[in-house]
């Protein structure tokens, strides 16, 4: 559908052109009429001959045929909307019924290729002009009819009455007066000059000087006034500069009520297309816009689906709400480039508020926009290069902020989400935010991160929680593992990483915990927890920290730097705390023995890229046995072959802290599982679990699996239980399905082809409602 926006300024859209007669003064009526079209987006039309019907009626509404006095069809030239039509201009003018006398007024109506707009437009000041100028037909001069004048081919033959000549004689006076013929007589008509009148030739008239010489008129010699007598000088001279056109000070300053700064050069500015309802899919690059407040009550349908690059959403402070419930998200995006979203609301989605699940998609924006009350996360973005800024993320179901890698996450509130308030994959930068309340950790970093200036309060588990080579700086964190869990703390680091100038207060537990080598920390103010700063390992440097109030400042039974202890032969028992390395590759021909057994709490093997091997499937141990032990730290070398499993721990219930890591490890061949860890906080990272007899890994109590390959074994892959985080793995072709799991973040994996020889469903990953679940390739 086309829409019409007109506009009718004086002097300047609507013109009227007057042709003059040199017999007889007559003026050809035309209309000059300018009008403006847009098609139902608003976008202005493009059309070199469009056809439209002009037509002309002495009531805005009526449809009589006897009030149609004008119509007339044109084919005209539409250039960025904007037209010019000349009205008469294919009839020989407007015609002699169109009388546009004060009296009434007449309406205009405009059809384009057959659709009629309204409404119709009164056009009665302009027109008044062609009356005005209709000398040849003037009804009155000087207020005055035409039957009180006389004609002048009578005046020149004294054939009328003599007191049309002087009033104030009688007829016998005026013929006597008339005979007398010298120049003092008041009645000489013995002049010679003649001139034209409005209603035809006269000789020897006396003109009154309230009548304008034509000329004068022509020249417009005289003061603007004569003009327009309704008008003073400085109204006339207003109104004629009005058509001066560009450049003139006088120009027309406002078109619709807006000002010419606010009205789009097509060929120059962005050209905006609103979002008037909602589901609205973006296919094409370009700017959008919302009209309003706008929601979507399906509970399977995304509110904006993003389908092309480069494109810019502006809320405009308007909001999108989802039905609050089902699986749609608020915004989604998958393998897009280049997005921003800005200025508005998104809430009550069933899913996630802005979801980018695309790990190919690269710097998206999204800026002052508040998210609150979706199912899922808040906000998600994969890829890299992301930017969040200044967002208020809060009351979510899943992560508030999810920011992938490169990405500046810096000035957002990130309050009261179910679950983790900021997430950032490698690289990242996240500066300046508010992090409280959340359910899980306040901010969570994956490698060679940057945290700086933020606050991190009252959080459920962490406050900041990094693994390796990341930076802290300056920042306040207070209150938070509000669980008071022994796997959390106020700042937890893995290895190679700097904490420095923090101010800690009131953490549970521990206030900084260090579970790896190669960090420093260093002008922290530490106080009012259990263990100031707890050390899980040695060879980290401590230096110019603050402590008051702590029950210990610094703990950790490993802070000391013992030399480590080479392991040369197998079977061996560790018995006591320290480092132990592996001095060549060892094998076990004992066949109910473990290979190295752990009897010791805080306890780093180290297997320096070497290899355990065990009896094969005559044997009944395990290739690393921990019994009910804490902070066993495995890392750089293969296990396998032996009859039980790989590395397995043992501990009283699911639940117990155990805190034990396993980094870079190889378990193959095995006849249980390849890795099989119980307690708490365990975590797995970059392992190797291929061909064992039972799971690949297995992890009993809340886990961390990271960017493992569990492939090619008799059960599951992956099997842990609630709480865990199964992120970045590979898990195919085993037994049992490829990941196992309730009630957990299940997030970048991939899991094919598994329990293709069992008698169960085929399953690559479970499916549970409360598990979240990321993008996962879990299909042949």
């Amino acid at each position: 559908m086309i829409k019409s926006s007109i506009y009718m300024l004086q002097a300047v859209l609507i013109t009227l052109t007057l042709f003059w007669s040199v017999c007889t003064w007559a003026v050809v009526p035309y209309i000059n009429y300018q009008g403006k079209l847009t098609d139902s987006l608003g976008a202005p039309v493009n059309d070199p001959a469009l056809v439209m019907k002009f037509t002309i009626w002495l009531d805005p509404t009526s449809e009589d045929i006897a009030d149609l006095i004008f119509e007339e069809k044109h084919s005209v030239n539409v250039t960025n909307g904007i037209y010019n039509v000349m009205l008469g201009s294919d009839s020989g003018g407007l015609g002699d019924p169109i009388n546009f006398s004060s009296n009434y007024e007449l309406w205009l109506e405009v059809s384009v290729d057959g659709e009629t707009l309204s409404p119709r437009t009164s056009i009665t000041s302009v027109p008044s002009a062609i009356w005005a100028d209709m000398a040849a037909d003037a009804e009155t001069l000087a207020g005055m009819d035409a039957t009180a004048f006389v004609a002048a081919s009578e005046y020149n033959l004294h054939t009328a009455d003599p007191s049309a000549h002087h009033s104030k004689y009688t007829h016998t006076d005026a013929v006597t007066a008339m005979g007398v013929k010298a120049d003092t007589n008041p009645l000489n008509h013995d002049k010679t000059t003649s001139f034209t009148e409005l209603t035809g030739q006269a000789a020897d008239a006396q003109i009154p000087s309230t009548v304008i010489r034509l000329s004068d008129l022509i020249s417009h010699s005289l003061s603007p006034s004569v003009h327009h007598a309704k008008y003073a000088d400085a109204d006339a001279l207003a109104a004629i500069q009005a058509t001066d056109g560009a450049g003139s000070t006088l120009d027309a300053d406002l078109l619709d009520g807006q000002h010419a700064s606010e009205i789009i050069d097509a060929a120059a500015d962005e050209v905006r297309t609103p979002i008037s309802s909602l589901p609205f899919i973006i296919s094409a690059s370009g700017s959008y816009y919302l009209t309003a407040d706008l929601n979507l009550s399906g509970t399977a349908a995304n509110g904006i689906t993003v389908a092309a690059d480069n494109v810019t959403i502006d809320f405009m402070g308007f909001s999108i709400s989802g039905p609050g419930s089902g699986t749609g998200n608020g915004i989604y995006l998958y393998n897009r480039s280049n997005v921003e979203i800005r200025n508005g609301t998104i809430a009550g989605f069933g899913s996630v508020g802005v979801y980018e699940s695309g790990l190919a998609a690269k710097s998206h924006r999204i800026v002052e926009v508040r998210v609150l009350g979706n199912g899922g996360t808040g906000m998600m973005l994969r890829g890299s290069g992301n930017l969040i800024k200044d967002c208020t993320v809060r009351d979510n179901g899943g992560y508030g902020i999810y920011g992938g890698s490169g990405s500046t996450i810096t000035g957002n509130t990130s309050f009261n989400n179910n679950s983790i308030g900021i997430v950032s994959d490698t690289g990242s930068t996240i500066r300046g935010n508010a992090v409280r309340s959340n359910g899980g950790i306040g901010i969570s970093l994956n490698d060679f991160c940057t945290v700086t200036g933020n606050t991190v309060h009252e959080n459920t588990f962490s406050g900041i929680q990094s693994q390796r080579g990341s930076t802290i700086l300056n920042n306040t964190v207070a209150e938070n593992n509000q669980a008071n869990l022994p796997a959390y703390s106020g700042i937890q680091v893995s290895f190679d990483s700097q904490i420095k100038g923090n101010t800690l207060n009131g953490n549970l537990q521990n206030n900084i915990k260090v579970l790896d080598a190669g960090n420093t920390i260093e002008g922290n103010m530490v106080s009012n927890s259990n263990n100031g700063i707890y050390f899980v390992s040695p060879d980290n440097s401590m230096s110019g920290n603050r402590f008051f109030g702590n029950t210990v400042d610094c703990a950790g039974s490993v802070v000391s730097s013992m030399p480590p202890v080479p392991i040369q032969y197998l079977p061996y028992i560790i018995t006591s705390s320290g480092q132990y390395y592996l001095t060549g590759n060892l094998s076990l021909t004992d066949t109910s023995a473990h290979g190295i057994a752990v009897n010791a709490d805080d306890v780093i093997i180290d297997l320096k890229d070497y290899k355990i091997t065990g009896p094969g499937a005559a044997g009944a141990g395990s290739g690393i046995y921990i019994g009910d032990q804490t902070n066993v730290q495995i890392k750089n070398g293969s296990i396998g072959n032996f009859g039980d499993t790989g590395i397995r721990s043992n501990a009283n219930s699911f639940w117990d802290p155990s805190y034990h890591r396993v980094v870079n490890i190889k378990a193959v061949y095995n006849g249980g599982d390849g890795i099989q860890l119980y307690g708490t906080s365990t975590f797995v990272k970059e392992c190797t679990a291929l061909y064992n007899g039972g799971n690949g890994v297995r992890v009993m109590g809340s886990a961390h699996v990271e960017k493992c390959n569990a492939s090619h074994n008799g059960a599951h892959g992956i099997y842990a239980t609630s709480s865990s985080v199964i992120i970045d793995n590979i898990a195919n072709n085993n037994f049992g399905n490829g990941i196992s799991t309730v009630g957990s973040l299940i997030d970048r994996n991939t899991a094919r082809f598994n329990n293709q020889h069992g008698e169960n469903l085929y399953v690559n990953i479970t499916s549970s409602s409360s598990n979240e679940y990321g993008v996962n390739q879990d299909s042949d």
